[in-house]
């Protein structure tokens, strides 16, 4: 389970919890609020959320904006997604440890893998 409590505080941040801030990067309604709501009760502290005003992305990425890399490793955890996920664009003055883009890959990401489970490789399948 991942650990939403700030082990270090490099941007010297209020409080323990890891602060983020979710956006929706692909374009389908209600995916910031839903994701919020995940981290919410995974104990996380969501800030700020909304969409995303600077273009689709194909993958979800999670930006580290203090600098902070162990709390943005929790987050990816929380996600369910690998570590490459993560890029460093530092934004001190934005008072978060990290931004969340949820891309149009978010049927692999979590919560919304549980409720969309991957398809079989469409390749292997025999023809009826």
């Amino acid at each position: 389970r991942p650990d939403p409590n700030r082990l270090e505080n490099p941007g010297g941040l209020l409080g323990d919890v890891i602060q983020l801030e979710v956006r929706n990067a692909a374009g389908v309604e209600g995916l910031a609020g839903e994701m919020t709501q995940y981290l919410t009760d995974l104990g996380f502290d969501v800030v700020e959320m909304g969409n995303w005003n600077q273009g689709m992305l194909q993958e979800t990425v999670i930006l580290d904006r203090i600098g902070n890399r162990g709390a943005v490793e929790q987050v990816a955890m929380a996600l369910g997604v690998d570590s490459t996920r993560i890029q460093e664009e530092l934004k001190p003055t934005w008072f978060l440890d990290a931004s969340i883009l949820i891309g149009s890959d978010f049927r692999s990401i979590k919560p919304f893998s549980d409720r969309f489970p991957q398809e079989p490789d469409q390749d292997n399948e025999e023809p009826e």
